[in-house]
């Protein structure tokens, strides 16, 4: 499968909404063959600029606001396209395995190759 998200980004905050079930209702699992927590993640853009606190138990309302405007735009997305949720509907362009694979053989950071 595949690591995939949706989300919205603001000046202030940025929300992220993990895709942990395709829209076949198959578990999506991880890079590492975990199935994904589906907990909406809320940043706060200008005092973490790293993302590295989670602050959406701490604002619900902000994450209402922003899921809000998730499934408008997805509402808008279905209308023109067809495909109720795309991001649930897509399909990896490279085999999780083999995805896998290159993620577990890839040369270290400081090492020749490729980076991605």
């Amino acid at each position: 499968s595949r690591q995939i998200s949706r989300g919205v980004v603001t000046k202030e905050w940025r929300l992220i909404e993990p895709i942990s079930e395709s829209a076949d209702g198959e578990i999506v699992a991880d890079f590492l063959g975990r199935p994904r927590d589906p907990s909406p993640r809320l940043f706060h853009r200008p005092t973490d600029p790293g993302e590295q606190r989670d602050v959406a138990a701490a604002n619900p309302s902000v994450v209402a606001v922003l899921q809000a405007r998730i499934r408008e735009r997805l509402e808008t997305s279905a209308r023109l396209t067809g495909v109720p949720d795309p991001f649930r509907a897509c399909r990896p362009s490279l085999p999780y395995r083999r995805m896998l694979g290159r993620f577990r053989n890839r040369p270290p950071a400081d090492g020749p190759g490729p980076r991605w």
